[in-house]
């Protein structure tokens, strides 16, 4: 299944959204509007089947808790730590695009005062392993680690 996946631009203010953190989720043929395109960037990523429905995908949207829980748990909420655990890397997406042929004007795709999806646009599919990382652990996600956080649970190990 192809997931479009919203990233965010860098703010300056703490505790805010950070470049390239994962804001939100949405299947491919999803239409963005054009606040969402000038305000974030749009990426299109092929799960392998691990992310088969948008209950799964939105869950790349979690905060980072406290406790080291992947997504909500049921009960008393955790204390939050941080907007977002999961990010994609501009300079990681920079390399990926490369490999692809496509040519990226980060400054475009940093103003927020322009519609610049170069990803969307082109329709380029990004793989989505080793693609996202976990803020919490610094480390990138596996494919293993991807159907954990589809089955909810806390990470035991994470592997790069």
């Amino acid at each position: 299944m192809i997931w479009a996946l919203c990233l965010a631009n860098n703010t300056p203010e703490a505790h805010r959204k950070k470049e390239g953190d994962i804001i939100d989720t949405r299947p491919a043929d999803w239409r963005w509007g054009t606040r969402e395109r000038m305000g974030f960037l749009v990426v299109l990523v092929g799960s392998g089947g691990l992310l088969s429905s948008q209950a799964d995908a939105v869950k790349l949207t979690a905060p980072l808790f406290g406790d080291g829980e992947v997504w909500w748990p049921e009960g008393e909420p955790p204390e939050v730590i941080g907007k977002r655990r999961y990010a994609v890397p501009f300079a990681r997406l920079d390399v990926l695009a490369r490999a692809q042929g496509l040519l990226v004007d980060w400054g475009r795709v940093r103003d927020e005062k322009q519609d610049y999806q170069p990803f969307l646009d082109s329709g380029v599919v990004l793989p989505l392993a080793t693609l996202i990382d976990n803020k919490a652990s610094g480390l990138r996600l596996s494919l293993e680690d991807i159907g954990r956080i589809a089955d909810y649970g806390k990470f035991e190990t994470i592997t790069n």
